[in-house]
């Protein structure tokens, strides 16, 4: 008779529930083929061995992680963007190895709208009072060819559906939709690539734009220009002035404010309004506080930083790249400068933004306007804020361990929490190449 051993049995059930429980933190592992991805607490997009110590993954196409869930409940028509902002924080997360639209709609009450073509990797579902948003993402499709491409072209896409959507829930959720895709992007598998593609960032050396919201703010670089002798092109001299730093903040209302200083909701009557120049969408912004104040850029829903042409120096003359009205060249002083865009439509601000149709601002002085199409030189960078060694740190949007590693040396055991459901969770197995996101927090 064989000997009984109940503890063996036990051991082996613990080491099957090791090896499939979702792991509490978030992890960045290769994914064989397809790139580096980081995983958030309890997502997962292949196996990872017993307690999840596997570093590298293989992706199976037809496998429990298939599919993706994201369920936003609780959702209110005639809402505003406060209440909207919360109930999507506790928006649900779960992975399946089949499309679970059958179960989504016997639990959820939901049906498939179809909203996304199949090729973009993920449908959006509602239910009949729009109190529940679900989506549903197909990794089959994301996993093929370039997953970074693809997921920037997803989260685009989810962004422009969901800014379609804000009238459904009122009049005041400007800006809800990139509070969704915000939250998809905590909890779903991404290329490491992509950890800034829910402010739709992207940065070449032709070209840089980012969507403003509450998580990301400013650095505004001012210069002041002498004009020596105006008749005489190149007769001119400039001083750099300060730096200022702004921040922002949404209203219950979804209206983007810069953090308070002056009392500029009852204050906004007495404050004179943008200068315009003739083709009537192009704002001087002669403070910092004009980003809110003018009556164009306080009616318009969502804002971006845009940098197109940046001269190469301020002497030679010689033909550039197209800007926002014509051809920009090296002895114009204005050329260059970096632009806030502000339009009511998400999709001309995206796909478009050097489009007539967004409404224009850059900082200057209006005596110095030789040109009604050009601006003064302001360069103005995103910022984000994150916790090194319990001190709030604000650095450059699309700063990396590397980067800042080399600015602020962090030490050869430095651990890194990010926020994930109201707590900070590790992060592990962290690159040179990892991103940081708002809010992070460095220890050493």
């Amino acid at each position: 008779m064989i000997k009984q051993r109940p503890w063996l049995l036990v051991l082996v059930c613990l080491s099957i529930f090791a090896s499939t429980s979702a792991q509490p933190n978030y992890r960045i592992k290769l994914v064989k083929d397809r790139g580096i991805f980081i995983l958030p607490p309890h997502a997962k997009i292949a196996h990872e061995g017993l307690f999840c110590s596997r570093k590298e993954l293989t992706w199976r196409e037809h496998s429990r992680f298939s599919y993706q869930y994201i369920i936003f409940s609780g959702l209110r028509k005639n809402s505003n963007y406060a209440y909207l902002s919360e109930k999507a924080k506790k928006a649900e997360y779960f992975f399946s190895s089949t499309d679970a639209t059958i179960f989504l709609e016997n639990k959820y009450n939901i049906y498939d709208k179809g909203v996304l073509t199949p090729h973009r990797g993920a449908r959006i579902l509602f239910s009949n009072d729009s109190s529940v948003i679900a989506l549903i993402i197909d990794n089959t499709v994301l996993m093929k060819g370039d997953p970074v491409a693809n997921f920037n072209i997803l989260s685009i896409d989810l962004l422009l559906r969901f800014a379609g959507l804000e009238h459904v829930y009122g009049a005041g959720v400007s800006g809800f939709s990139q509070v969704l895709l915000e939250k998809i992007f905590e909890l779903i598998p991404h290329p490491q690539q992509n950890a800034l593609s829910q402010f739709i960032w992207s940065s070449s050396t032709g070209k840089s734009f980012v969507l403003l919201n509450p998580r990301i703010a400013l650095f505004v670089d001012h210069q002041t220009f002498f004009i020596l002798r105006p008749n005489l092109p190149g007769n001119w001299n400039y001083n750099l002035g300060q730096q200022d730093y702004i921040s922002f903040y949404r209203s219950a209302d979804g209206q983007l404010k810069q953090s308070p200083f002056i009392d500029f909701e009852h204050g906004e009557d007495q404050m004179p309004d943008n200068k315009k120049d003739r083709d009537g969408k192009t704002i001087l912004l002669t403070s910092s506080a004009d980003i809110q104040l003018g009556n164009n850029t306080r009616s318009l829903a969502y804002v971006a930083l845009y940098q197109d042409y940046m001269k190469r120096n301020t002497a030679t003359s010689s033909t550039g790249s197209n800007d926002l009205t014509h051809k920009a060249k090296d002895k114009d002083l204005y050329i260059g400068n970096s632009m806030l865009l502000f339009n009511n439509n998400m999709n001309t601000l995206i796909t478009d933004p050097t489009s007539p149709d967004n409404t224009r601002a850059g900082f200057g002085n209006d005596t110095l306007l030789l040109d009604p199409n050009q601006f003064a030189r302001r360069l103005i960078t995103p910022a984000i804020p994150i916790w090194l060694n319990g001190q709030l740190l604000p650095v450059k949007l699309g700063s990396t361990v590397d980067m800042q590693d080399q600015q602020t040396p962090l030490g050869s055991n430095f651990k890194i929490q990010r926020w994930h459901n109201g707590k900070y969770r590790k992060l592990k197995y962290y690159t040179p190449d990892t991103y940081f996101l708002p809010g992070d927090k460095v220890n050493n």
